[in-house]
C-alpha cells in the first residue's frame, strides 16, 4: 500500500493554497463545549495526510463521525488517486447536531471499491463537554433561539 497515513487533524476550518497547495487549518478541535444538548455545531473539517512512494494509486475514504452512543452522526466518502509523494484530502461536515456529551469518534477508513470492505485508518477523539465556551463571559452561554434547531438530519 504506497499511500501510508500520516496525520489526521480535525479544525472548524482549513483553507487550501491554489498555488502550493499548502493547507491551513483554522481553530484544530479536540474539544467542544456547550451547556446544553443537542449542541449545534455548523461545521467540522476533517485534513487526512499520506505520505506516498510515488507510485500512482486510487482507493476510497470515508469519515465518519461516531455519537458516544455509536449512532452515526455524519460521514463524507470519497474517491482518491493520488501520486508523487504527498497527497492531502480535506472532508467537511455540515451542520452537525451532537445531541449527547461524551467522547465522539472521528473515523478515518479506506477500501479499494465503495461497496467493498472498508479499513479503518485512524480513529480520533473529539469530546462533548457540559461547560460554557470560555467566550459567554459568566458562562451565560445563550439558548438556541426558539428553543429549537433549524438543523435537521
Amino acid at each position: 500500500m504506497p499511500a501510508n497515513l500520516s496525520g489526521c487533524v480535525l479544525a472548524e476550518g482549513m483553507s487550501l493554497d491554489q498555488i502550493t497547495h499548502r493547507v491551513t487549518a483554522f481553530n484544530m478541535l479536540d474539544v467542544i463545549r456547550s451547556k446544553s444538548v443537542p449542541a449545534l455545531f455548523p461545521k467540522l473539517m476533517v485534513l487526512v495526510a499520506y505520505d506516498l512512494d510515488g507510485t500512482p494509486e486510487a482507493f476510497f475514504e470515508r469519515v465518519t463521525l461516531v455519537a458516544p452512543s455509536g449512532a452515526t452522526v455524519a460521514t463524507s466518502a470519497t474517491q482518491l488517486t493520488v501520486q508523487g509523494l504527498v497527497h492531502n484530502s480535506i472532508h467537511a461536515l455540515w451542520a452537525l447536531r451532537l445531541e449527547e456529551f461524551g467522547h465522539y469518534k472521528v473515523v478515518v477508513a479506506r477500501a479499494e471499491r465503495r461497496d467493498g470492505e472498508w479499513k479503518t485508518l485512524v480513529e480520533r477523539r473529539l469530546s462533548l463537554v457540559n461547560e460554557a465556551h470560555p467566550q459567554w463571559v459568566g458562562g451565560t452561554q445563550p439558548r438556541t433561539p426558539g428553543g429549537t434547531s433549524g438543523i435537521t438530519e
